[in-house]
């Protein structure tokens, strides 16, 4: 008898025990139906979703399209080189070291057509610089020129009494072109009592003085009228 009461006592603390633990089991069990209050949900965005989509259509869009290639920079012209191209197109022009607009407006159109049909890049300013360069150009011939004229009135025995020699001299413009001429008046006795004079004329040719006229004039003291023969 005593021992069914203990097996029954055994059994009774057994089931009591494993009831406990079943209802600890499901207290721990969050429930579905009861959210915290400070717990937030995020339910999936469509935008959010299909983005990736739509930026990897753009790019494979972009990605199709034809690449226009970018043409090659036009590269500039030297400074020596445009020296260069202003001595050929003056040289090619005459050459002219005087000052007018008629002979530089030809200069000018003749670079202007060489600048279209060059292959480099040439300063907004061209037509500027090349009037600099041509004055400078022309001021030097006219200094070269006038040197020259300078060493031919040197070179000349200047008049003493009763000796030829040189008499006057001096520069002259007649036509008003810029370029300078010299002009030499000599004595000279001749037979007679008889006096020459003579007349020179130099001008330019190629940088360079060059007689360009020339005139004896024979004077008599007996005969008044002067007698011209032409040297």
């Amino acid at each position: 008898m005593k021992k069914r009461v203990v097996y029954l006592c055994i059994g009774l603390l057994i089931t009591i025990f494993l009831v406990a633990c079943a209802t600890n089991n499901t207290a721990q069990q969050p429930d579905g139906n009861n959210v915290p209050e400070n717990q937030v949900t995020s339910e999936p965005n469509d935008e959010e979703t299909t983005a990736p989509d739509n930026q990897d259509t753009s790019e494979s869009e972009e990605n199709t399209q034809p690449q226009t290639p970018t043409p090659p920079p036009i590269p500039e012209i030297t400074e020596d080189e445009m020296l260069r191209q202003f001595e050929t197109i003056y040289t090619n022009c005459g050459a002219d070291i005087t000052q007018s607009e008629e002979n530089l407006a030809v200069e000018l159109e003749t670079l202007q057509n060489a600048v279209a049909d060059s292959d480099v890049s040439w300063p907004h300013d061209y037509r500027e610089q090349y009037r600099s360069w041509r004055d400078r150009i022309v001021a030097a011939w006219k200094n070269g020129l006038y040197k020259s004229y300078w060493d031919i009135i040197s070179q000349r025995k200047h008049y003493t009494y009763g000796e030829s020699g040189l008499i006057y001299a001096n520069y002259i413009d007649p036509e008003q072109s810029g370029t300078p001429q010299l002009v030499l008046v000599s004595w000279a006795p001749g037979e007679d009592y008889d006096q020459i004079i003579t007349v020179e004329l130099y001008g330019e040719e190629n940088g360079k003085a060059v007689v360009c006229w020339k005139q004896n004039i024979t004077i008599s003291p007996f005969d008044r009228s002067a007698q011209i023969s032409l040297a």
